[in-house]
C-alpha cells in the first residue's frame, strides 16, 4: 500500500470518527452497535475519494449533504435506547427525500407542537418564545424550532444547534463561545453584541443577520450565505469566510485583521469602509463594486 493511501485512509479514519461522535452528540442517542450503516451514495463517494477519484473539498461536501440529509444513527436500525428522559410525545421523522444525482437533499421533519417549556432536547419547538437569559450550556438544539425567539443574553457556550431554524432570532448579548452552528439558518437573525471565539458557522445560512458589535474571533462561516449580513465594528480576527456568498454584506469598522475570504468568496458590493484589513487574506473572493476604503491592506484606496 502506498504512503499517500495509507495517509488517506488514515484521513478517512479520521472524518469518519469525526461525524460519528457529531451525529452521535445532535441526536443524543447510545448505541448498542458500533458499526452503523451509511447511505450507499456515501459510501460510494468515501470509495471514490480513497482511491482518489474525488478531491478533497468535493469529499467534504459530500459529508454536509449527509448531515443536511437528515442522516442519523437510529436510522440504521441498531438497537438503542434514549439517555434522556422519556419523551410520551415523541418526535417523528419520515424518510421522504427528493434526490438530485443519487444524494439526498433534504428530509421532512415534525417536530413536537410548540412547547416553551419543553427541555425535551434536541427536536424542541420554541418558535417565538422567550428564553432571554437562559442558560443552556452544551444544550443540544440541533434541528429545533427556534424561529423569532428570544435568546438575548443567553448562555449558549459549547451548545449544538447544528441544523437549527433561528429565523428572525434575537441573539443579542448571548455567549456563543465554541458553539457548533453548522448548517443552522440565521436568515434574519440579530447577533448584536453576541460573543464568543471559535464558533462554527460553517454551510450556515446568515443572510441580512444583524452581527453589529459582535466579538467573535477566529470563527468559522465557510461554506455558507451571508448576503446582507451586517457585521459593523465587530471583532472577527482570523474568522473564515472561505467560499461564502457575502454580497451586499457591511463590514464597516469592523476588526478582520487574519481573516480569510479566500476560495472564491463573494463580495459584490460589500462595504469594508473604516475596516482593519491587516494581513486579511482575500485570495480569488470577487470585489466587484465593493467599497474599499479601508486600512492596512494593499486592496483598501
Amino acid at each position: 500500500m502506498t504512503t499517500k493511501r495509507i495517509l488517506a485512509l488514515s484521513s478517512m479514519s479520521i472524518i469518519f470518527s469525526l461525524l460519528i461522535v457529531n451525529v452521535l452528540v445532535s441526536f443524543n442517542y447510545a448505541y448498542a452497535d458500533s458499526n452503523p450503516a451509511f447511505p450507499q451514495w456515501f459510501k460510494d463517494k468515501a470509495s471514490q475519494w480513497t482511491s482518489g477519484n474525488l478531491n478533497d473539498y468535493e469529499f467534504v461536501q459530500a459529508i454536509h449533504d449527509l448531515l443536511a440529509s437528515g442522516f442519523s444513527l437510529s436510522n440504521t436500525g441498531a438497537n438503542q435506547t434514549t439517555t434522556a428522559s422519556v419523551n410520551t410525545n415523541p418526535v417523528t421523522e419520515t424518510s421522504e427525500m427528493t434526490e438530485v444525482n443519487n444524494v439526498p437533499k433534504s428530509s421532512s421533519i415534525t417536530i413536537q407542537s410548540k412547547d416553551c417549556d419543553d427541555m425535551n432536547f434536541p427536536k424542541v419547538d420554541w418558535s417565538g418564545c422567550n428564553h432571554s437569559g437562559e442558560y443552556l450550556d452544551h444544550a443540544n438544539l440541533s434541528w429545533a424550532n427556534l424561529e423569532g425567539a428570544n435568546l438575548s443574553y443567553a448562555n449558549l457556550k459549547d451548545a449544538y444547534m447544528v441544523g437549527t431554524n433561528l429565523k428572525n432570532a434575537n441573539l443579542d448579548h448571548a455567549n456563543l463561545e465554541d458553539a457548533i452552528l453548522t448548517n443552522a439558518d440565521l436568515t434574519g437573525a440579530s447577533l448584536v453584541g453576541a460573543h464568543g471565539s471559535y464558533v462554527n458557522l460553517n454551510w450556515a445560512k446568515v443572510d441580512n443577520a444583524n452581527f453589529t458589535n459582535a466579538n467573535m474571533p477566529i470563527s468559522q462561516f465557510r461554506w455558507g450565505t451571508g448576503t446582507g449580513a451586517v457585521f459593523k465594528d465587530a471583532n472577527l480576527n482570523s474568522a473564515l469566510f472561505y467560499t461564502n456568498d457575502l454580497s451586499n454584506a457591511d463590514f464597516e469598522g469592523a476588526d478582520l485583521t487574519y481573516a480569510a475570504f479566500n476560495m472564491n468568496a463573494n463580495l459584490t458590493n460589500a462595504n469594508f469602509d473604516g475596516a482593519e484589513l491587516h494581513s486579511t487574506d482575500l485570495g480569488t473572493s470577487y470585489l466587484s463594486g465593493a467599497s474599499l476604503h479601508c486600512k492596512h491592506n494593499p486592496i483598501c484606496n
